[in-house]
């Protein structure tokens, strides 16, 4: 079989400006607009990410939104202001994508024409998956693990819980000759994530068939979020081969080396890694343009917290406790825009780093 890279998940969410807007009607207009108006008889279900109800098609292709309830709101009430800012939100898992697939294919249209669409629609981007589908085994997951159990991978994506190197290993445990290794890079929480995994495996491992043909198959998913995957659209405008612009992108996000160098900037990147990018050269992706969370944190930090902190300090060190290996090794549980924000920090260009270190630093003086 061929190899293929497709789009496995979309979510979007689109604009509200007025009560009218969150109206059932506006609702099946906008469905009719978006090529989402489905034969599929729909199910009425409890909302989810605030969302207070959810419209549902085989639980693949799911609408949320906030039922007005027949509610008669002033101007300005805060609650009509959060569900207009909360929008209408779409969500396509992967069997989602192939019905819209099969619909875009009635209409001549391709998944690109249909993500252009979206844009010039004024959607905001929510989530992207982008599946590579490897039946050929271009990729040997015992080379990367060692790599990674190595150090010898070099990523913009820190995982927050490090296990070997920069990321993740987890296992289905064995399957016949198959290990089932998932290899993830980054954090679920922040807007680039990476996971490489056995997908035989794990269609195995759940009991499904596969056809008799398939003897290998990995999956190699980008999943990307927010601006990262508005971007991506951007990107994908301007280069309509969705395989090149896979390994572009991730090419910029993770690179696998061999120890060639002290400097790991300056090692050579492995053969294997660079088969499979085909020379194509990295981009990098769009991050988020503002470091405002973090400056605020740091004044709130600066005004609420560092004249209690030296007091702790204090007590610490006259009774010899390691305050700063207590506070490194906690078991305390980051929230996701805690972790976006490290990951901001991860993906700022120099000059937004000096910045933010300069004034960590001039809290102290």
């Amino acid at each position: 079989m061929n190899n293929e890279v497709s789009i496995d998940w979309l979510s979007f969410t689109v604009k509200c400006m007025e009560k009218e807007d969150l109206r059932l009607q506006n609702i099946k207009r906008i469905q009719e607009d978006l090529m989402l108006n489905l034969t599929l008889q729909p199910s009425m279900k409890n909302g989810r990410y605030s969302y207070s109800t959810a419209i549902d098609y085989n639980d693949s292709i799911t609408i949320l939104y906030n039922e007005l309830n027949g509610r008669d709101f002033e101007n300005n009430d805060p609650v009509l202001n959060r569900f207009l800012k909360m929008g209408i939100h779409f969500e396509l898992s992967g069997n989602g994508c192939k019905m819209l697939l099969n619909r875009l294919s009635e209409e001549g249209m391709t998944m690109r024409d249909y993500l252009i669409k979206l844009a010039d629609y004024g959607v905001s981007f929510s989530r992207i998956d982008i599946a590579y589908d490897d039946f050929n085994a271009l990729l040997d997951f015992e080379v990367m693990e060692n790599k990674m159990k190595n150090g010898l991978v070099i990523s913009k994506m820190k995982s927050l819980k490090q296990v070997d190197g920069y990321a993740k290993i987890e296992s289905l445990g064995n399957l016949g000759n198959r290990k089932g290794i998932t290899l993830y890079f980054g954090n679920r929480g922040s807007n680039a994530f990476i996971r490489f995994y056995d997908k035989l495996a794990e269609q195995q491992h759940k009991g499904n068939l596969v056809p008799a043909e398939i003897e290998n198959w990995n999956r190699y998913e980008i999943v990307l979020k927010k601006e990262k995957a508005s971007d991506f659209v951007k990107k994908y405008r301007e280069c309509e081969d969705l395989g090149k612009l896979y390994k572009r992108i991730i090419g910029g996000l993770i690179r696998f080396i061999d120890d060639t160098d002290s400097n790991k900037s300056r090692c050579e990147t492995s053969e294997f890694w660079k088969r499979f990018l085909s020379d194509e050269t990295p981009v990098t992706l769009a991050t988020k343009q503002s470091d405002s969370d973090l400056m605020s944190v740091l004044d709130w930090f600066d005004k609420s917290v560092i004249n209690s902190l030296i007091v702790l300090l204090a007590i610490a060190e006259h009774e010899n406790i390691d305050f700063i290996n207590l506070l490194a090794n906690s078991n305390r549980n980051l929230s996701p825009k805690q972790q976006n924000m490290i990951q901001e920090f991860f993906e700022s260009d120099s000059k937004k780093k000096s910045e933010i270190i300069d004034k960590l630093i001039s809290i102290f003086r």
